[in-house]
């Protein structure tokens, strides 16, 4: 109960500070901070300090989580995701995460058998860190921008990378013609 009221809290502090430190931002920190609670209740759990440190950086990462990625995946989907395929995308990725939970639900007793508690820690940090640098790389932000805005803007980004690859392959086919003439 006191997990879930947590949780809760945090859900509504999340929806009135997305718009002031961007999506991207929250994103980014939220999921590099759930990284580094994993490592350190997994490093904890090798020093045999005991359980009650690491199932505070537990609970921690249960903050981050819900301050960040919990509420914000969707949000960042519905904004970059283009009319005609909002609800099918928003489904698709609600599905995935959903999956995704399953599966490591299902899992958890088999890894922390064969890898050790502070094993699966130490992969689910690694897997954390690296969705942080995805996010780092990928995400767009969209904070104070209108739907309309961030369209143009993924738009222009596509033209943008499509015409680097038509002019990749002229440059490939002037080359190629060279070399056929030599």
């Amino acid at each position: 109960v006191i997990l879930a009221f947590i949780t809760l809290l945090c859900n509504i502090f999340a929806s009135l500070v997305f718009d002031s430190f961007g999506r991207r931002t929250l994103l980014i920190g939220g999921m590099f901070a759930m990284g580094i609670c994993w490592a350190l209740a997994a490093s904890l759990l090798m020093l045999d300090v005991g359980p009650i440190p690491s199932l505070a950086f537990v609970l921690l990462l249960e903050v981050f989580y819900a301050t960040s990625i919990g509420p914000g995946f969707l949000v960042v989907a519905s904004e970059v995701l283009p009319d005609y395929m909002r609800a099918s995308g928003l489904g698709y990725a609600l599905f995935v995460s959903r999956v995704t939970a399953c599966i490591m639900v299902l899992t958890f007793e088999f890894l922390t058998v064969t890898l050790t508690m502070p094993g699966t820690f130490f992969i689910l940090a690694v897997i954390m860190v690296c969705g942080s640098a995805f996010a780092f790389l990928y995400v767009p932000e969209t904070r104070g921008k209108s739907f309309k805005r961030i369209q143009k803007i993924l738009e222009a980004e596509e033209m943008e990378e499509s015409k680097d690859v038509e002019e990749q392959e002229e440059e490939e086919q002037k080359e190629s013609g060279r070399k056929s003439e030599a």
